[in-house]
């Protein structure tokens, strides 16, 4: 989602794997999935080789952030109860179907331009996190500041 929120914040700007990945301190290779399959669903564009990147490929008003869960998370569910012994008779499956429906039907209700809108933070002048890009250069498991380089870092 914060990809494409710092692609919404830059409309006419192509960026690039590289500075992004240092704004949001997150692997270049993961961020490169994450671009690559965010390309394959419609949802960036991306230009190869030098002075490549990518750039949203829609108006921010027309993505619905339920849209972009759907897509990117097809199997998304609050348990997995098809692997529990207890799911033919469980009283909680209908529960949490109803539950995922309501997350869903919000998420549908807003786009990535209100959550635009909502956003308190600059994309535009995200400064990266020096700590990290050192991490990304030299490909050390520790960073600067002594934090574990396998910190969870999602898009």
């Amino acid at each position: 989602m914060r990809v494409l929120l710092h692609a919404a914040a830059s409309p006419d700007v192509r960026l690039a794997i590289a500075d992004v990945a240092a704004k949001h301190r997150i692997s270049r290779n993961h961020l490169m999935k994450i671009v690559n399959q965010l390309a394959s669903i419609g949802l960036l564009t991306t230009v190869r080789g030098r002075g490549g990147g990518f750039s949203l490929a829609r108006d921010p008003a027309s993505i619905t952030l339920g849209e972009v869960v759907r897509q990117v998370e097809p199997t998304l569910q609050p348990a997995d109860c098809g692997n529990c012994v207890l799911h033919r008779g469980c009283g909680l499956t209908p529960i949490l179907g109803d539950a995922m429906d309501a997350f869903l039907s919000v998420l549908d209700n807003k786009s990535l331009a209100d959550a635009m809108a909502e956003s308190a933070v600059d994309f535009v002048r995200l400064e990266p996190e020096l700590s990290f890009a050192k991490f990304e250069q030299d490909g050390s498991t520790e960073v600067e500041t002594g934090t574990s380089g396998s910190d969870n870092r999602s898009e």
